[in-house]
């Protein structure tokens, strides 16, 4: 063998050794990084993974109290798993190959994991669903603003005209807020069973106070529904709707 034969061999030998652990260098880094990927873009993440690139649960950080080793997988495996129980989608766990060695516990992620994984995922999915549709139920007609208008009086001050509408009859929140400084002008409790106009007065120096004039105050006035002591959400406030308008201050 000349020479040139021989550091070509020598050469190939070397990179035969360099591309897998550069691989799996590169495996490990998408892997820590799960979480920063969409769904369809984690698809492709686990796509371009290599079937070959594990945690050797030995060396690599993985050791776990466990007298015959660490945890070990594949990380394509363990990329899939993540998708399935993102997607909740039980048909992605064959995609997972469970890595079995002599000191590596593999079982955390396998088909099996993977499918224990998803249903937990699908059984939380439906209560949070559930949850959302008695919720929903609860406060189904709540009354809203319907309108709203600011007329400034001649001594200055600003009176606010609402009007709502809907058909929940039950304890609501009125707050009045200057959205410029984020500073609450009114709150006031109301019980409520019909369309209502309603009006206060917002006194010029309630909300000019120490502003420079002339200008302007952003007002935000918000309708919440109580929902009832003995509801699913008791003492919550469900925020039916919020209604702008602008004071002008010269």
């Amino acid at each position: 063998m000349t020479f040139g034969h021989s550091f070509l061999a020598i050469s190939c030998a070397l990179l035969a050794c360099v591309a897998p652990q550069t691989h799996a260098q590169s495996d490990a880094e998408m892997a820590n990084h799960l979480d920063s990927y969409s769904a369809d873009g984690l698809e492709a993440v686990c796509q371009r993974m290599s079937p070959a690139s594990y945690v050797s649960g030995l060396t690599d950080g993985a050791w776990a109290g466990l007298p015959l080793g660490g945890k070990t997988y594949f990380y394509k495996s363990r990329c899939y798993m993540e998708l399935a129980r993102r997607t909740r989608n039980l048909t992605v766990c064959a995609l997972v190959k469970e890595r079995k060695t002599l000191f590596g516990d593999g079982t955390g992620v396998s088909p099996a994991s993977c499918e224990r994984t998803v249903t937990a995922a699908l059984a939380s999915g439906q209560a949070q669903e559930k949850l959302a549709a008695q919720h929903a139920a609860a406060v189904q007609g709540a009354f809203k603003i319907q309108s709203l208008q600011a007329q400034s009086t001649p001594d200055g001050d600003w009176v606010l005209a609402l009007q709502t509408a809907g058909s929940l009859a039950g304890k609501y929140q009125i707050e009045i807020k200057n959205s410029r400084d984020n500073r609450v002008l009114l709150t006031q409790d109301l019980e409520s069973d019909h369309p209502e106009n309603l009006r206060w007065t917002l006194q010029r120096n309630a909300v000019v106070q120490s502003t420079p004039l002339p200008a302007i105050f952003p007002i935000a006035v918000s309708l919440y529904y109580v929902l009832p002591a003995d509801s699913a959400y008791p003492l919550e406030k469900y925020l039916s709707s919020v209604k702008n308008v602008t004071l002008s201050a010269p």
